[in-house]
């Protein structure tokens, strides 16, 4: 038996900034903000099974930073959807050492760190095999016929025998986002549309890659996840060869822009899927939460150098950040099947500022 050699890939996510101009001028005088910065790293060990059947996979963690530059609470974001992968990842995150972030010179804790691992095969097949491209097509076809349970177990079959590279779960996750949007589930077709496009760029044809960023846009404006939908609109506007509907994508953006700046406030619904926090990145730094079914249980506000944590009840409750945090993210946990609505509006600052 061929034995497999394999790379473990850890990279840093860079995030936005804060935006000076939601700031005072008060505010911008006293904020002089360091980066929490990675000085020791632990590669996690590769799980054999995987290794065996030559499987890759990746993760996206949002870690905290404390003060003492330990790692704590990372939160999977993303992933090839590998649990092994998972597993292995967030147990060498826990063991990482940083330089802690500050803040005026003092040592603060801070969340706008973002882990990404990777595990590669060496020199890997880089392409889909004929035996996953022969179940993808009998997929696709039974999708575009409607047979959507045949579909389904199509699809179930081709992800626990067929498919083990970056490039076959590229496909695999488009395939899952055009199998939901037959269902008539947006929110489960954006999911697989941001497995396939976060890390997996460079494993799809770059039209199809393009084309799934247009969709994936379109989808996170109607789920009005606005500040997802600009950095999708970025990535689109960065590939080289754009067609007609992707320029008018990026028309559609610049007026999006515009005219929030006018919409005072914006509200839409959310929901626990499972075990993990549904996650959304705040475009505003006034927000509001209420329950609508089922119960909640803690809300997190991570912002760049600002974690605050609540205990929720059936209450809606509205918090105002200061806008000197930077960007912030909003993790809420509850039981499955809980559901909400959020409801996001200008501050003072943001007021001001246009």
């Amino acid at each position: 038996m061929i034995k497999p050699y394999f790379s473990i890939v850890i990279s840093l996510v860079l995030l936005a900034p804060l935006n000076p101009a939601l700031a005072s001028d008060a505010e911008i005088s006293d904020y002089r903000y360091n980066k929490a910065k990675l000085v020791k790293q632990v590669k996690p060990t590769y799980p054999q099974m995987e290794l065996k059947q030559f499987r890759e996979g990746w993760v996206r963690y949002s870690v905290i930073v404390d003060e003492q530059g330990n790692v704590q609470q990372p939160i999977l974001l993303h992933s090839s959807g590998n649990k092994a992968f998972q597993r292995r990842a967030e147990a060498a995150i826990k063991k990482f050492k940083y330089q802690p972030a500050t803040l005026n010179g003092k040592a603060v804790e801070s969340s706008d760190n973002q882990v990404h691992i990777s595990f590669n095969l060496v020199n890997p097949i880089k392409r889909a095999n004929s035996r996953f491209y022969r179940h993808f097509k009998r997929a696709k076809n039974l999708i575009k016929d409607q047979a959507l349970e045949q579909a389904r177990k199509k699809i179930e079959t081709l992800e626990d025998k067929h498919t083990f590279n970056r490039y076959e779960q590229a496909f695999l996750a488009l395939l899952k986002s055009h199998y939901h949007a037959s269902l008539g589930d947006p929110e489960m077709q954006l999911h697989y549309l941001r497995r396939a496009t976060l890390y997996q760029k460079d494993s799809l044809p770059r039209n199809t890659y393009a084309n799934a960023l247009a969709i994936k846009y379109q989808l996170e404006v109607e789920r009005q996840s606005y500040r997802d939908a600009f950095e999708t609109a970025a990535l689109l506007e960065g590939q080289r060869r754009k067609s007609a509907d992707h320029q008018q994508v990026l028309a559609h953006r610049d007026k999006l822009r515009r005219a929030l700046k006018k919409q005072p406030s914006f509200s839409f619904d959310g929901s626990i899927k499972n075990e993990h926090p549904w996650h959304h990145s705040l475009m505003r730094k006034q927000f509001s939460l209420a329950s609508s079914e089922g119960k909640l249980k803690s809300l997190e506000i991570r912002c760049d150098n600002k974690i605050r944590r609540f205990e929720l009840d059936n209450n809606a409750k509205t918090w105002n950040i200061p806008a000197n945090w930077g960007s912030c993210d909003i993790f809420v946990w509850g039981d499955t099947g809980s559901k909400f609505y959020i409801t996001e509006a200008l501050s003072a600052e943001q007021s001001n500022a246009i």
